[in-house]
């Protein structure tokens, strides 16, 4: 849709010649600074090389969805004397000028406006995944370590429980409920003592064991398989871990 509404535009001009597309494919323009997207690094380098003198993209926020990064952005295509043009944020187009300094605030304003709305999307879909999980319903995803996706289980709880892995997420609970044993000490240990948790790879926690126990699967979200008592005659607040 956005390539054939940036051509429709060419086709408007006949004066131009397009001479370039780039594509950006499944990186966000809010979550990844400039530096890191290499397309739009590619982008820059043609500019500054005067490949083109002519940039189109579908909307102002394609640029960046970050308010500080957004009109240095512009300001750069601007150097390298780039006229830039969104195509679908109004009727016939719109130039993305930073000549003046009210140019300058109203690209800063888009900015702001571009990373307030994907700051506010970032909040409903977390709430609505917390919901989903809650309801004990599957969020989507890579299996988190102690299940397997069950192509058999239905669609909205495709898990099934991995015993073996599961085991190790009993042991994760165990101490740090039961025994007070801090995550970094819990981490050290399964690392040196089990061999399947330290080989694990990408099926894993990516991140610190305290972080990684907050997985939805884990305390009690989503699909709780197997009930964790102390044995002391009360279930505990992971209640429903595996």
């Amino acid at each position: 849709m956005q390539r054939n509404a940036i051509r429709r535009f060419v086709q408007g001009h006949p004066s131009w010649k397009l001479v370039a597309e780039y594509t950006e494919e499944g990186i966000s323009a809010y979550k990844n600074a400039s530096a890191d997207r290499d397309v739009l690094q590619d982008v820059l380098r043609d500019a500054r090389s005067r490949k083109f003198t002519v940039l189109l993209i579908f909307k102002a926020d394609r640029l960046s969805r970050q308010s500080l990064e957004y009109p240095v952005i512009l300001a750069k295509f601007q150097e390298y004397g780039i006229q830039v043009y969104s195509v679908a944020d109004e009727a016939g187009g719109k130039e993305l000028k930073a000549d003046g300094q009210f140019d300058k605030l109203m690209r800063f304003i888009e900015g702001w406006q571009a990373e307030t709305e994907s700051y506010n999307t970032s909040i409903r879909v977390s709430e609505k995944m917390r919901q989903i999980a809650e309801k004990g319903r599957w969020t989507g995803g890579k299996a988190p370590y102690g299940y397997r996706l069950d192509p058999q289980a239905p669609v909205h709880a495709p898990l099934s429980l991995d015993e073996k892995e599961a085991e190790i997420v009993r042991l994760m609970f165990r101490r740090y409920l039961d025994e007070g044993i801090g995550t970094p000490a819990i981490t050290r240990d399964l690392n040196a003592n089990h061999r399947s948790f330290s080989a694990m790879g990408n099926r894993g926690p990516t991140g610190p064991l305290d972080v990684s126990c907050r997985t939805p699967s884990w305390p009690g979200g989503c699909l709780m398989a197997v009930p964790y008592d102390s044995g002391e005659g009360s279930v505990k607040h992971w209640d429903r871990t595996i």
